[in-house]
């Protein structure tokens, strides 16, 4: 099996990024924002189940 080769990548993202992305539906937004960031911590039990 061959090596593997570690590449750093420098990912920029500009300032203008919103944090709420669905402005219409701030709820929404929100809510989704919330899911993604606790997701992985709950993700083995996902997989558990």
């Amino acid at each position: 099996m061959p090596e593997l080769k570690i590449r750093k990548i420098d990912f920029q993202f500009g300032d203008d990024i919103p944090f709420q992305f669905n402005p219409n539906n701030l709820y929404w937004s929100n809510f989704v924002n919330y899911i993604s960031l606790i997701g992985p911590a709950f993700e083995r039990y996902f997989i558990r189940a």
